[in-house]
């Protein structure tokens, strides 16, 4: 959640160390195309998910949800001349 919260725009509020899925503003610290873009997060949620235990799973779907809803909102606020926020 820590590296998470570092990556997301500086209008995002959060309940502790959970995002919460509201507000809307621009996107751009999470619009980032390359290997070190969404890629490495999702690469990261499947790594995590193969270490989850039983305790860590709750944590691992919640970051599953936040990580969909993140680019849902990216595809959503994408500027139409660019196309996809993920294809670049």
């Amino acid at each position: 959640w820590v590296w998470w919260n570092a990556l997301q725009p500086q209008w995002r509020e959060w309940d502790g160390d959970r995002p919460i899925q509201r507000g809307a503003g621009p996107w751009d610290e999470l619009r980032q195309p390359g290997q070190n873009g969404m890629f490495i997060v999702l690469i990261s949620l499947v790594w995590w998910r193969d270490i989850a235990t039983a305790a860590t799973l709750v944590d691992w779907e919640a970051a599953v949800e936040d990580v969909a809803w993140a680019i849902e909102q990216l595809l959503q606020s994408s500027p139409a001349s660019s196309g996809s926020a993920l294809s670049k």
